[in-house]
């Protein structure tokens, strides 16, 4: 009745949208069922396939009102069938923006990870557990882009990760590190200017081996001049459990140490010219110990300070340029020992590698051949010295 009444064009164009709309609402209808079912079999089956581990899926439930897709009970098994898994994450959720259609491409109104656990272990010989993920992903034939192709075309807003655990353990140096409590803030990353409401701010923190750190920043990403600033916050990060990775050819060790920073990082690029990175704001390093080897596998005490605390200006890396405001040590005490001739003790820096000169290497060779007595050298460590210290 109501389209007979119309006049002809008009009826026409109403009964394309109406049956436009009907083809959507029984598209979203058809994903509300399918979608979730072909993610939980074939989608498994095949990130199997892909990754030569097995994956497993709780649950996945797709909401048509919303675009929006949750995969629950995520999990990929780690490189032995005892072994925990790669990856654990309890929830993901995803929605599409409608923006999608207008742009043709990808467009993500939201993205948040939910409890991530993920383990990777280091071995000995270098490589790590998950080698061969990445080995089969490299070698998965992929399409050559067209040489006219820019960056792909995708906008992705409001990502959010909470109470994520990732757990690093280093088997060559004996070390197990942890990251827990880690939240992750960020607005967008997007290549459009998809306009969609960002309700998300910059933001990184978490726990590192015990030690919080957290960073706040605001970004302004469509303005004319685009900024954005970050600022870092890091407590009394104990360097004692890093010895493993200092330098063995150095003539000294690291004993004990703690490091204080709240660093501000600012990024600004005006239209048409070059990005401006600015860092400011102070870094401390305190209650350090430097030790120096005293003979026989004895360590004792060679520099200590309570703090030297750096405060930077103006330092902009783009420009290699460096202001700093202020430099102070407090309670700085070397600990130094005289020879039997008389001479302190300073640590001697592993010399560079050098062909030796053909005068030199017969000199060298000759010397070799004459035998000396163990302990004769008057330079030996710890030979007559005499305990001196020095403290301001």
């Amino acid at each position: 009745m109501f389209f007979s009444a119309l006049p002809v064009w008009p009826r026409r164009v109403l009964r394309a949208l109406v049956g436009l709309v009907l083809f959507l609402v029984a598209l979203l209808l058809v994903a509300w069922v399918a979608l979730p079912m072909w993610i939980e079999r074939a989608g498994v089956r095949i990130a199997t396939e892909q990754l030569g581990r097995t994956v497993t899926l709780g649950r996945a439930s797709f909401t048509p009102w919303r675009l929006a897709l949750t995969l629950e009970d995520l999990k990929i098994a780690g490189p032995a069938a005892q072994a925990p898994p790669l990856l654990e994450v309890r929830r993901v959720r995803a929605a599409l923006s409608p923006r999608s259609l207008w742009h043709l491409a990808p467009v993500l109104s939201s993205l948040t990870v939910e409890a991530p656990r993920g383990r990777v272990a280091l071995l000995p010989d270098g490589k790590t557990d998950l080698d061969d993920i990445l080995a089969r992903l490299a070698g998965t034939p992929k399409t050559p882009p067209s040489p006219d192709d820019g960056p792909a075309e995708a906008a992705l807003y409001n990502i959010e990760l909470t109470d994520g655990e990732f757990r690093l353990d280093d088997r060559t140096a004996g070390m197990v590190h942890e990251l827990k409590a880690l939240h992750l803030g960020i607005p967008f990353l997007s290549t459009l200017d998809a306009d969609v409401e960002v309700h998300v701010q910059p933001r990184l923190s978490g726990q590192l081996n015990g030690v919080g750190f957290q960073s706040e920043g605001q970004a302004q990403p469509f303005a004319d001049t685009r900024s954005a600033s970050m600022t870092v916050k890091l407590e009394a990060l104990d360097l004692s459990a890093y010895r493993a990775y200092w330098p063995k050819s150095l003539p000294m060790r690291l004993a004990q140490g703690r490091l204080d920073t709240q660093l501000t990082l600012d990024f600004k690029q005006p239209p048409g010219q070059a990005p401006e990175v600015k860092i400011s704001g102070r870094t401390a390093l305190r209650d350090l110990s430097l030790q120096r080897g005293a003979g026989d596998g004895v360590w004792a005490d060679w520099l200590r300070w309570q703090a030297l605390t750096v405060d930077l200006a103006d330092v902009q890396p783009l420009k290699r340029q460096v202001m700093l405001r202020a430099v102070t040590l407090k309670q700085p005490e070397l600990l130094m020992g005289r020879d039997a001739q008389g001479r302190l003790w300073l640590p001697d820096m592993p010399p560079e590698s050098k062909p030796p000169e053909p005068a030199a290497a017969a000199s060298a060779a000759g010397a070799s051949r004459t035998p000396r007595r163990r302990g004769a050298s008057a330079s030996a460590p710890g030979a007559g010295r005499r305990p001196c210290r020095l403290d301001r």
